[in-house]
């Protein structure tokens, strides 16, 4: 059985059966810019106690429930804002793991304090 890349739809040779994409393409794929990362730590967070469920949260951007936790910086797992899906997407693309940010202060990574729950 042959395989086609999901980028350009060339047959993928000489790769793992599992792979996706060819040579050429794989190479041009973005790197890990650290979201499963940060998205480990907040699961956990949540498994753990330290952050509650982010459905049982309102988002912070519309007041509809939420449906998982937004991160504005990877490198700050832990900082991040109940919202609905349309707010998340809509908010954009987070700064990615180990980039410069423009904030001087300190890393913290301990949770929000504004969570508001669903009443």
């Amino acid at each position: 059985m042959t395989k086609l890349c999901a980028d350009c739809n060339q047959v993928i040779t000489n790769r793992e059966n599992s792979a996706r994409f060819c040579w050429g393409c794989s190479k041009l794929r973005p790197k890990k810019n650290g979201q499963a990362q940060a998205a480990y730590q907040v699961n956990k967070a949540v498994r753990n106690g330290i952050l509650p469920s982010a459905s049982t949260l309102i988002c912070v951007d519309c007041g509809k429930p939420a449906q998982c936790y937004e991160h504005r910086d990877y490198n700050k797992p832990l900082e991040v804002e109940p919202t609905c899906k349309s707010c998340n997407t809509r908010r954009g693309p987070a700064i990615p793991l180990n980039q410069e940010t423009n904030d001087t202060s300190s890393t913290n990574s301990s949770p929000p304090e504004r969570l508001t729950n669903i009443s």
